[in-house]
C-alpha cells in the first residue's frame, strides 16, 4: 500500500473556508447622520462670524434666539442675548453675525430696530406686524468695530446714497424735523437729516440732504425758506391759496430756488452753509438790507400798532416798526409814545441819481429833509376794521404846520399828524365842550323872568286887539276892500269888452290884417320896380318893352 493511498480506517479532514464580513443596512442611518452633522458643523464654522454688542435705549420687540439682524431684507445674524445694563439705563444686545458681514462691521456702521412707526409725514415698518421686529444694519466706513450704539429712529438717508449734504442756519426750527422734505419747484429732491444748535447757540443748524442729480441745482446764490405747504395771499382779485403738497401741509417742508444770475459756475460744495428764511416773502425783504432808524411820536393812542407792523408811503411798504415805548416827560408833565421804525431807502429811487446814491446816509437825510419841508408827515392808519391793526403811513399834508426833522439823542425824529379818527374824536370833543358851555349858559339864564315878560307881552297884544278903535278900523278896512273888489270887477268887464271889439276875431282886427297884407304886396312891387330900373335905366325915357 503506497503512501499516497488513503487509509480506509482514517477519516478525511474537512476543508475550512474563510468567513465573509457582512454590514447591516441599519448602520447607514447613523453614518448619514454623522456625515450631515459634520457638514453642518463645517458650514456653521465656515459661516460663523464675530459676535457684536449693540446698545439700545429700550428692548422693545427684541427676543433672544428669534430676532434677526438684516440688511436689505437679507439675514446677516441673530440676536443671542438681551439684557439690561448694570445701571438699568439701557439694553445690551449681543448678536452673532455671519462671516460675510465681518468686512462691513466698521465704526460707521449703524443699527436700529425696525418696528411699525407712524408720523405725520411718514409711515414705515408695517411688515413687522406679521414677521416681527428685526435689527436693520446699514454698513458704513471706518475701522473695524464690535461695539455699537443703536439708533432710536431709522436714518433718513442710507449710506452710499448719492447726493450732498448742506447746512441751513435758522433762528427758529418751527415744524422742521428729521425726514422733512426738500422741494425744488414743488418736486421733492431731498430731506432733512437732523438738526443741532450752533456752538454759540445763536442759531439752529439744520442738516439737509439733496439727492443726486438735484444736488447740482444748489449754488452759492440759492435761497432756502421754510415752506409750510399752504400760502394764502390777498389781492385785487380776491384770496389766492397755493398748496405745495399734502405731506408739506401735514409735516412742513423746505423749499429752495436758484436765481438765473446765480446758476453760473460750479454747484455748491458739500457742507456749504445757507440761511433759512422764515418764508418766501422774507427773501424779497432781504434784498433791502440797508435800514435807517427814525423816531415818530404820536399824541393819541397807538392801540393796534405792533412791532413788525409795516411802514408805508402812499400804500407802498418802505420799512417796519422796530420798537414802541412809553416815556414820561417830567419837564412837560406828559406821557410820550415814541415809535422807532426802520426806513429802507433802497425802496425809493430818485430820478436822475446813480445806482447806490440814494442809499448813502447823508443823501437819505437830505431827501427826508426835502420831503418834510414839502409837507410829508407820519400818520397812524387802520388796515382792517375787523382786527383794528394799524400801520405807520407817510403822506403829504399841505395844510400841516411847518416842521423840521429834529434829533432825539442820535436818532432823527420825523413829524406826525393826528389820524383821521383822532381828528374826528378831537372835533367831537370840541363840539361837546361847546354844547356843554351853551347848556351851562342856558341853565344860568333867568327863565322865569322871561316867561313872565312873554306873558305880559301877549296880554298887551290881547288888550290891543280887543280895543274899540281896532274893531272900527278893521270894519273900515273891510269896507274899503269890498269897494276895491267892485272896482276890479268893473275893470275886468271893460277889458273883456275891448277884447271882444278889437281882439281875437273882431271886425277891426280883420280889417287891419287885410291892410297890412296890401301894404306888404305894394312894398314887393316897389322893390321889383327898383330892381328893374337899376338894370334898365333907359326905361324911364322909352318905357318898358320899347325897342332900343
Amino acid at each position: 500500500m503506497s503512501a499516497d493511498e488513503p487509509r480506509p480506517d482514517v477519516p478525511a479532514e474537512p476543508v475550512v473556508r474563510p468567513r465573509r464580513l457582512r454590514v447591516s443596512p441599519v448602520w447607514a442611518i447613523p453614518i448619514v447622520a454623522l456625515v450631515v452633522a459634520a457638514w453642518l458643523g463645517f458650514v456653521t464654522f465656515a459661516e460663523h462670524g464675530p459676535r457684536i454688542v449693540i446698545t439700545f435705549r429700550t428692548g422693545e420687540g427684541l427676543e433672544a434666539g428669534k430676532t434677526r439682524v438684516k440688511h436689505n431684507d437679507v439675514e446677516l445674524g441673530i440676536v443671542d442675548k438681551v439684557e439690561l445694563s448694570p445701571d438699568l439705563s439701557h439694553v445690551i444686545v449681543t448678536a452673532s453675525m455671519n462671516r460675510s458681514a465681518t468686512a462691513h462691521l466698521a465704526s460707521g456702521t449703524r443699527f436700529w430696530v425696525v418696528r411699525p412707526r407712524i408720523s405725520l409725514g411718514n409711515l414705515s415698518g408695517l411688515e413687522t406686524l406679521v414677521s416681527g421686529a428685526y435689527v436693520e444694519m446699514d454698513p458704513g466706513e471706518g475701522d473695524a468695530e464690535r461695539n455699537f450704539v443703536g439708533l432710536e429712529d431709522p436714518p433718513v438717508v442710507r449710506a452710499g446714497v448719492p447726493g450732498r449734504e448742506f447746512i441751513l442756519a435758522s433762528e427758529r426750527l418751527g415744524s422742521i424735523g428729521p425726514d422733512t422734505p426738500l422741494y425744488y419747484r414743488s418736486v421733492r429732491v431731498g430731506e432733512v437729516l437732523g438738526y443741532e444748535f450752533s456752538p454759540t447757540g445763536a442759531d439752529i443748524r439744520i442738516h439737509a440732504f439733496v439727492n443726486a442729480p438735484y444736488d447740482r441745482l444748489v449754488h452759492d446764490g440759492s435761497r432756502f425758506w421754510n415752506d409750510s405747504g399752504v400760502t394764502i395771499s390777498a389781492g385785487t382779485s380776491g384770496f389766492k391759496v397755493e398748496v405745495e403738497s399734502l405731506q408739506a401741509v401735514l409735516a412742513g417742508g423746505i423749499g429752495f430756488e436758484t436765481p438765473v444770475a446765480a446758476r453760473d459756475g460750479e454747484p455748491s460744495k458739500e457742507g456749504t452753509v445757507f440761511h433759512l428764511y422764515p418764508d418766501r416773502t422774507s427773501i424779497i425783504e432781504a434784498n433791502y438790507f440797508q435800514r435807517v432808524p427814525f423816531i415818530v411820536e404820536f399824541d393819541g393812542s397807538v392801540h393796534g400798532l405792533e412791532i413788525g407792523a409795516p411802514v408805508e408811503f402812499r400804500g407802498i411798504k418802505v420799512g417796519n416798526v422796530t420798537d414802541i415805548r412809553l416815556e414820561f416827560d417830567p419837564d412837560n408833565n406828559r406821557i410820550r409814545i415814541p415809535v422807532t421804525l426802520d426806513f429802507e431807502p433802497q425802496r425809493i429811487e430818485r430820478r436822475g441819481t446813480a445806482t447806490g446814491e440814494t442809499s448813502d446816509p447823508a443823501r437819505v437825510m437830505a431827501v427826508m429833509n426835502e420831503l418834510v419841508a414839502r409837507g410829508m408827515r407820519a400818520q397812524l392808519r387802520s388796515t382792517s376794521l375787523i382786527t383794528g391793526q394799524l400801520v405807520v403811513a407817510f403822506d403829504f399834508f399841505p395844510n400841516a404846520p411847518p416842521a423840521k426833522i429834529a434829533l432825539r439823542g442820535t436818532t432823527p425824529e420825523l413829524p406826525s399828524v393826528p389820524s383821521d379818527l383822532e381828528s374826528l374824536t378831537v372835533s367831537l370833543t370840541d363840539l361837546l365842550s361847546h354844547m356843554a358851555v351853551l347848556v351851562d349858559r342856558v341853565t344860568k339864564m333867568p327863565l322865569e323872568d322871561l316867561v313872565q315878560d312873554t306873558r305880559s307881552v301877549l296880554q298887551s297884544l290881547k288888550s290891543l286887539v280887543s280895543a274899540p278903535e281896532i274893531r272900527d278900523s278893521v270894519r273900515a278896512l273891510d269896507k274899503t276892500l269890498t269897494d276895491a273888489d267892485a272896482s276890479l270887477h268893473q275893470l275886468d268887464t271893460l277889458v273883456a269888452s275891448a277884447t271882444t271889439g278889437y281882439g281875437g276875431d273882431s271886425q277891426v282886427r280883420r280889417g287891419m290884417l287885410d291892410l297890412l297884407r296890401q301894404l306888404q304886396d305894394t312894398a314887393k312891387s316897389v322893390q321889383l320896380l327898383a330892381d328893374y330900373v337899376e338894370q334898365h335905366p333907359e326905361a324911364l325915357l322909352r318905357g318898358k318893352g320899347a325897342p332900343p
